[in-house]
């Protein structure tokens, strides 16, 4: 669902309101392409890229705009998959024709068809969450690397056909974007490698996502069968907790509840613990019904020997970005500028055009999906659930 410069509040703009509009938002389609037109590193040929699926509110039109800002990418084409313009333009805010207009790309019905007639390297999978597994399966077998946005899947079968489909095809799938890219987190992690709050013994992560309000009606992202923020929104502090704490998950409970949403089938505030098989503890925070500006991210990362604090907030809140604890002190934290979303997609662009590996790739994905799916299952049904 839906990532460009960082937020200071959720925005009102779909899967990805944790960030503002990318690099592209609020610039001509045609002006971002061209600012991406710099040649590639001598010695590589830029990625050809396509896009599969347009009805969606975020990714397509987010993922156009990033591509064209990267030299080592250029995306040529996207498949609408038989889908009507109608429902295009309701779920992403413009027809099949004006996307392909404003981003310079070439229409296509079928996959199959856009990969071998535009000589494709990779494909970015942007349709509803329950037919992931389908296109993913198509996309590999017509032997394109695959990008994957988020939600992996609705279920545990679905996310071992992602993998299978990799492994049999030979190709690399990678699924984000996560939270582990956002400058404040890589902040974070980088500390705690470098051992400095000793061993991590808790993690704490609180994301506010907006609200389902920027859905319309008729959005496929409504239909509680595509899973809803209870996977997308746990998709991304899931991935945070284990971009800090890289261990399995042991133990989930959860408890969710819809407090200011009528109109959703799903829950609004949500709040996860869950203990890795080193003991650590984390806990996760999500909200998706604030309706008013507040901070994106915070983290809390204690540590045998320190703690650390980040904050992603209102510019000018006043409230430090990052901060270490230790028994010498506070300490500022170096965060990096840039953001998530610009990240996530230079990095598995970066991967796909080198040969290496993923930076979130599909097994991590499927572990993931099924920590988020076993808290869905502990918040119905009271209980906490082992994996």
């Amino acid at each position: 669902m839906p990532l460009g410069p960082m937020a200071e509040t959720a925005m009102p703009l779909g899967p990805m309101a944790e960030t503002a509009m990318p690099l592209g938002a609020g610039t001509d389609g045609k002006e971002a392409a061209m600012a991406g037109s710099a040649d590639p590193p001598a010695g590589r040929g830029a990625l050809r890229v396509g896009i599969v699926g347009l009805a969606s509110l975020y990714w397509p039109r987010a993922l156009a705009e990033n591509l064209a800002r990267l030299p080592r990418a250029r995306l040529l084409a996207a498949a609408h998959l038989g889908e009507g313009d109608e429902q295009i333009a309701a779920t992403l805010g413009m027809s099949s024709g004006q996307f392909a207009e404003t981003f310079g790309v070439k229409l296509y019905e079928g996959i199959e068809e856009m990969i071998e007639a535009e000589g494709l390297d990779a494909v970015a999978v942007c349709t509803r969450h329950t037919l992931h597994a389908e296109h993913v399966e198509r996309s590999a077998g017509a032997g394109a690397d695959v990008y994957l946005c988020k939600t992996m899947a609705t279920t545990r079968a679905d996310c071992d056909r992602i993998v299978e489909a990799g492994r049999r095809h030979g190709v690399r799938i990678a699924v984000g974007p996560g939270g582990r890219f956002q400058p404040h987190h890589a902040a974070a992690r980088q500390a705690v490698e470098a051992g400095r709050v000793g061993r991590a013994v808790a993690v704490r992560i609180a994301h506010n996502h907006g609200t389902i309000d920027v859905f319309g009606p008729t959005d496929w992202y409504r239909d509680p069968a595509e899973g809803g923020p209870e996977l997308s929104l746990g998709w991304y502090v899931i991935d945070v907790l284990r971009s800090i704490v890289p261990r399995p998950v042991r133990r989930v409970f959860a408890e969710y509840g819809n407090f200011s949403s009528p109109g959703s089938p799903f829950m609004d505030q949500g709040k996860i613990v869950l203990r890795f098989d080193d003991e650590t503890i984390g806990a996760c925070d999500m909200y998706f019904s604030n309706r008013f500006g507040f901070p994106t991210w915070n983290l809390e990362v204690i540590g045998t020997e320190g703690a650390i604090r980040t904050h992603a907030g209102r510019a000018g809140d006043g409230v430090p970005r990052a901060v270490l604890w230790t028994s010498a002190g506070p300490e500022p934290l170096e965060v990096a500028e840039g953001d998530n979303w610009t990240a996530d997609t230079a990095a598995w662009v970066a991967a796909f055009a080198d040969d290496g590996p993923p930076p979130l790739d599909a097994e991590e994905a499927r572990a993931i999906t099924e920590i988020c799916l076993a808290c869905r299952q502990s918040a119905r049904t009271g209980q906490a659930v082992t994996l």
